[in-house]
């Protein structure tokens, strides 16, 4: 690329286009994290400029190539157990209390919202593997969703480098639940039996949790919260990302006001969400 930088045009053109079709808002101080993301997608067209792929996505209506443009500049940020707390809030107030409301375990939904590459849900089900060994696949299901199909198709695949698996993950889990695969890591059948992929845009038509509110437009993320509200109807709890605090967990374990749940964590026991989640259209 020999043209690096970004015109005050094109970035506005690229921001427009991402809150419309991902409901995120980029700061002017941004600038350079537009410039970096895109870096890629110019390489992968075979252009030599912001401003020449911007042009080109001016001419044609929404495609590929505006869909690879919003993903590039989507966060893909994640490790395993990340930020500790949600996988904490899980195993000692939401799913205990679930579960005692619920003694048959029928009908256990957690959805794990812009996912990424599949840490976190991978997580969710690890928790569960340790601390609710009871829990089957015929009880429990961990909906995976994002807005990047390649990190939808990494999820699925659930093979992580050393590098990954030694962000967040503890040795004995390692040994555990993972299984060594070609220099790599691939997640134990038990674990990836529970998780279920999809590739979805989640602020519309359903709710958008993670990468985290606080990168949405008022707007968005107010609209996100209602949906997530109204698919969730007979949800019995749910708890949002870093950026939101939860005052669930704060009513229920006494956490300090400003302590927030990550891990954007939506828990159901009704079995009509995941009808919902398995009926939305794929794009």
């Amino acid at each position: 690329m020999t043209g690096d930088a970004v015109q005050a045009g094109d970035f506005d053109y690229v921001c427009e286009l991402l809150e419309r079709h991902a409901g995120i808002v980029i700061d002017v101080d941004k600038q350079y994290l537009v410039e970096l993301r895109l870096r890629s997608v110019c390489e992968s067209e075979g252009v030599d400029s912001i401003s020449t792929l911007t042009a080109r996505l001016r001419t044609r209506p929404f495609c590929d190539l505006h869909r690879e443009v919003v993903e590039a500049l989507t966060i893909g940020e994640t490790s395993f157990f990340r930020d500790g707390y949600p996988f904490e809030m899980l195993v000692n107030a939401v799913l205990p209390e679930l579960l005692s409301r619920h003694p048959s375990r029928e009908h256990l939904n957690i959805w794990s919202g812009a996912c990424s590459s599949g840490q976190e849900p991978y997580s969710i089900g690890i928790t569960i593997r340790e601390y609710f060994p009871e829990l089957s696949p015929d009880h429990v299901r961990i909906l995976a969703t994002d807005i990047s199909r390649r990190e939808v198709s990494r999820g699925r695949k659930g093979v992580y480098t050393g590098v990954e698996m030694n962000r967040g993950l503890p040795d004995r889990m390692r040994a555990r639940y993972f299984r060594p695969e070609g220099g790599c890591w691939r997640v134990a059948p038990e674990v990836s039996e529970l998780v279920h992929f999809l590739r979805r845009i989640c602020w519309t038509p359903s709710p958008r949790c993670r990468p985290s509110m606080w990168s949405f437009s008022a707007m968005s993320s107010s609209t996100s919260r209602t949906r997530f509200a109204s698919a969730f109807y007979t949800m019995s709890e749910a708890s949002y990302g870093r950026a939101d605090i939860s005052s669930w967990a704060q009513r229920k374990s006494h956490a300090s006001p400003g302590r927030n749940l990550t891990g954007c964590l939506g828990v159901s026991t009704s079995s009509s969400v995941l009808r919902r989640g398995e009926g939305v259209q794929r794009q």
